[in-house]
Order: C-alpha cells, then structure tokens, then sequence
C-alpha cells in the first residue's frame, strides 16, 4: 500500500500545472516544412489539459479551439499551463507534436512535415460545393429524443466530405442545447449512446432541432 501511496504521488508531480481560470493567448503561424507557404486544409488547433482530457470552455461544453486561417496565421486563449494539440485533416501532413505548459502569452511558428504515406499535393481539394475551410459559420440549437425529450451530453462533431475532418466538438448541455462555430460547407454530426446518429451539413448561420431516433 505504501509503495502504491508513492506512486500515485509521484505520478502527480509530473502532471503539469493547470491554474484554474487563468487564460493566456497564444498566437503564431503554420507553414508547410519544405515551401515556407500555409498548409491547405483544415487545420485544427485544440486546447488539452492534464492526463489527455480535452479542457472544455465556457460554452456549453465546447472544447477550446480554433481553426487555422488561409494564410497560415491562428488565435486563441488556453488555460495557464494547458497543452496546445494541433490536428490535421487531409492525411497530407503529419501531425506536429503538442506544444506543451504553456503559462504566458505564446507565439508558436510550426512547420508541418509532410506524410510520406500521401501522394496530395499542396493544391487545394476540389471541395464539394458550398466547403469553405477559411469561412465560419455558428450552429445552435437542442438535441431530442423522439419523445421530444432533451438529450444532454450529446457529442456534436464538425467533419467535411473531403476533408474527413472531426478535431473539433462540443456537447449538449442538460437542456440539450448546444452552439458550435465550424467552417462553411461542414458536415456536423449529432450522437449519443443508444441513439442512431444523424448529420446535417451547414451552409450559413443556423438553429437547428435535431431528433435522434432510438437503436432500441
């Protein structure tokens, strides 16, 4: 027991230090390793606290995170002390490595390596119409049972045809309810345990009611 006692101490020196509602900026730019240009795509840039859980914001259950722009440039705030994980869509580009405690306002300069698996080239996807990676939209609205009962802690994920992306989310509140900000054009998908899921694609700013039918 005590050797257990050590253990469990010892595992929790080296997590980092999060400061409860301390937030700092971080800023910066990506580029492609080998072109010194932005990558194209979707690149998703996510907060994530100690032991790899995601650190959800303020609202309703968002986790923190921010897409990159067309030139390659992105802003955020993170908790003091959180970890900045970036996620790429596209399988052209590997995925850096987190960037890690950050305690102060951050500039980042990345550069993605390339996915020697992916014969992509840099030019653009012919998105399907209406996929705009560098435009935002906002997604609100309830999630329901077919009882039109709200369905709380439903995951909400933001994908694309030819991206596949899923980086970012949030979850539904107690009242079901939910707002999402995600590229033109996503592919937003709506779930939750024992339900079928269903998706919707969004074009401009909405407010939805969504119904998930029962697998039972």
């Amino acid at each position: 027991m005590k050797q257990l006692l050590i253990a469990f101490l010892g595992s929790c020196i080296a997590m980092p230090v999060l400061y409860a509602q301390e937030m700092v900026t971080v800023t910066g730019k990506i580029t492609v390793e080998d072109t010194g240009k932005p990558p194209v795509g979707i690149i998703t840039l996510n907060e994530k606290g100690v032991a790899d859980y995601l650190v959800f914001g303020d609202n309703i259950g968002t986790n923190r995170h921010t897409f990159m722009e067309k030139d390659g440039t992105f802003k955020f705030a993170v908790q003091k002390g959180g970890t900045v994980v970036i996620k790429v869509s596209g399988g052209r580009y590997l995925n850096p490595k987190p960037v890690a405690n950050i305690s102060e306002d951050t500039r980042l300069e990345l550069q993605l390596k390339r996915n020697p698996k992916s014969s992509k080239s840099d030019e653009a996807d012919k998105f399907e119409i209406d996929f705009n990676p560098y435009k935002r939209v906002k997604v609100t609205g309830r999630v329901l049972d077919n009882n039109n009962k709200p369905i709380g802690s439903a995951t909400v994920y933001q994908r694309s045809i030819n991206e596949n992306g899923a980086n970012a989310h949030t979850v539904t509140d107690k009242n079901g309810e939910f707002s999402y900000v995600v590229p033109q054009g996503s592919h937003i998908s709506f779930g939750s345990m024992g339900f079928e899921y269903k998706h919707i694609k969004v074009v401009k700013d909405t407010a939805l009611t969504v119904i998930l039918e029962s697998k039972i």
